[in-house]
């Protein structure tokens, strides 16, 4: 066990149950707990559960505790804020890492949008890759604030190195916007990247963050999809079901054998019906793509309806009963403002759609849902694919689609000023704005479309 000699009592208490203690997380592979001693700061005690004796060579090569004890204990004699760490060794069989608790300090993702932490969280992260350190799971969640001082915490997946070369840079970057872009403005994200280089990053740097970033939400995107088929944290596969949790294998099983509250569509295969009146069920071939689609939208922040149940050819699902389809929320009387409002919210709307690599496939008019606000939601995933980047084929397919299901009162001014608010400040989209206008109006045409002229 490595520890200051002045702390192996307390240590040994606390491994040993001695103190009250939290479960703060936990999985098959670590438990974090937090441990409350009569005097000083809490600890938090992390367990490494691997066990048997292929753990225990492993740990010979590279125990993982004790790597992240050397990367807190490197950081802070590089001058950077990080935990403390106490101690690590084994104990029962299993390694453990102990750091002491930062009193007061919060999690940096719930303070943001904050201008002054944009600028010192890039500062901080130069520092850190400055100091050698490689972090590949560096995120918002990792990041600590007390007063106006920023702390790393959580460092399982870094590593020291001699010196980290621009590459390392530029993909710890990439991931790290990737927490980043969904919470602070795109000015922001520049003033992000001008703390951390000290100056106004060149075209040629940008690709390669953009490069970086896309990559990173690949691989994050597809790595937390797949949780949707396996027992974890947020699913459980139980009976035959896959479940949502905290949803109850029983409580599933009654609400999709139940009989119908009111039949919402039924078109050969496919059926659509309330068994309560907020979750509906749906029943098709292509159950299994549409419960992990929805996923991937969710994880890559586009907006679906919850489900919450999958088993054979049948899905459980949240009813939003307050919603309509597009092409009937926007059959009404609008005034100037409400229509101008609108359009461009539904413009954004199917940009970052696109932005976040989700090409839908059968983007009709009813297979985009409005609640008042407004907020969309995109249903009937089955034909949805995903992309680093929606190449320009697909998007000018779901464009025109969208286009043509919608009737009048959308009138022709409607959709250029919808193309010119989506377009939004990409210079490609701008440039040729006349000609891929035209192509989506070609497209519209053949598609049979319903509005005028």
């Amino acid at each position: 066990m490595k520890c200051a000699p002045g702390d192996e009592a307390l240590v040994r208490s606390a491994l040993d149950g001695a103190f009250p203690s939290e479960t703060v997380k936990e999985s098959s592979l670590r438990a974090v707990r937090r441990v409350l001693p009569p005097r000083g700061p809490a600890l938090y005690l992390k367990l490494f559960r691997e066990r048997g004796v292929g753990a225990a060579m492993r740990r010979l090569v590279a125990d993982r505790a004790a790597r992240e004890y050397a990367v807190l204990d490197h950081l802070r004699r590089a001058g950077v804020t990080a935990a403390v760490p106490v101690a690590c060794g084994t104990h029962d069989g299993a390694s453990f890492l102990i750091t002491r608790e930062i009193p007061g300090a919060k999690i940096l993702k719930d303070l943001l949008p904050h201008r002054e932490l944009i600028a010192a969280l890039g500062t901080f992260v130069r520092a850190i890759h400055d100091a050698g350190v490689r972090h590949d799971d560096l995120h918002l969640g990792n990041v600590l604030v007390s007063g106006s001082t920023l702390h790393l915490v959580d460092v399982h997946r870094a590593a020291i190195r001699p010196k980290l070369a621009r590459a390392e840079r530029i993909e710890g970057l990439g991931f790290l916007l990737l927490s980043l872009h969904t919470l602070v403005s795109a000015a922001d994200q520049r003033r992000f990247l001008n703390a951390y280089w000290g100056e106004r990053p060149s075209k040629a740097l940008l690709l390669d963050l953009r490069h970086a970033f896309r990559k990173a939400r690949e691989r994050y995107s597809e790595d937390r999809t797949k949780r949707c088929l396996i027992s974890g944290r947020e699913f459980e596969k139980a009976g035959g079901l896959m479940l949502r949790r905290p949803l109850s294998a029983t409580a599933a099983k009654d609400a999709l054998k139940a009989p119908p509250l009111r039949e919402i569509k039924s078109v050969g295969r496919r059926r659509l019906w309330l068994a309560t009146p907020d979750r509906f069920v749906r029943e098709g071939p292509r159950s299994k793509r549409i419960w992990r689609n929805a996923h991937a939208l969710a994880v890559r922040h586009v907006a679906t309806p919850r489900l919450w149940a999958w088993s054979g050819d049948r899905i459980l699902g949240e009813w939003l009963s307050d919603a309509a389809p597009l092409n009937d929320y926007v059959d009404r009387p609008w005034k100037p403002r409400e229509r101008r409002a609108f359009r461009a919210a539904l413009a954004r709307f199917v940009r970052e759609m696109h932005r976040a690599g989700v090409h839908h496939g059968d983007l009709k008019a009813n297979n985009i849902l409005v609640r008042p606000g407004p907020q969309f939601f995109i249903i009937d995933l089955d034909r949805a694919e995903f992309f680093p980047e929606v190449p320009l084929e697909r998007r000018l397919s779901d464009l025109a689609q969208l286009n043509a299901a919608l009737g009048q009162p959308v009138t022709v001014g409607d959709r250029l000023a919808f193309y010119r608010a989506y377009a939004g400040r990409e210079t490609e989209w701008n440039r040729k704005w006349k000609e891929w206008v035209k192509e989506i109006m070609r497209r519209t045409r053949v598609r049979k479309h319903r509005w005028p002229g």
